[in-house]
């Protein structure tokens, strides 16, 4: 995936999200004739390569707002969330600008609530059944 190279011209949303990448220095720019050529820089190798990815940080559980048996073997759980190991660079103001869903998670941490559906199986491991979705969007 990296380096990436880009028309010098490029005015789409991948050049405000890798120009954002450039302001908090995971990402160097070097402009080669008609093109552009965004790499990454140690730190942005640091952050990047342990996941293929940048990793805002990991989602945890922040509190149970709402539990209710709906059935002998399923529950419903409403719940808030918080994110650890937030690096300082997701907060940026450019990062948050240029990548709006991470801007979202960092708006909700601990105020939107979120659903579950979760079946509990006796003698056997919980299991989701169906992906958390939001209840309260406060963007």
């Amino acid at each position: 995936m990296w380096p990436i190279k880009t028309p010098r011209t490029e005015a789409s949303w991948l050049s405000g999200r890798l120009n954002a990448l450039v302001s908090v220095g995971l990402v160097k720019k070097t402009d080669r004739g008609n093109n552009s050529i965004w790499s990454l820089t140690q730190s942005g190798q640091d952050n990047f390569k342990p996941y293929d990815d940048f990793c805002y940080g990991r989602i945890a559980l922040h509190q149970i707002t709402h539990y209710e048996s709906i059935s002998p073997e399923m529950v419903l759980i409403n719940y808030t969330y918080t994110i650890e190991g937030l690096p300082d660079w997701a907060k940026n103001k450019d990062i948050r600008h240029a990548f709006s869903e991470l801007d979202n998670w960092l708006s909700g941490i601990k105020h939107t609530q979120y659903q579950v559906t979760i079946r509990t199986a006796i003698g056997g491991a919980p299991k989701i059944q169906s992906p958390p979705e939001p209840l309260n969007l406060d963007y």
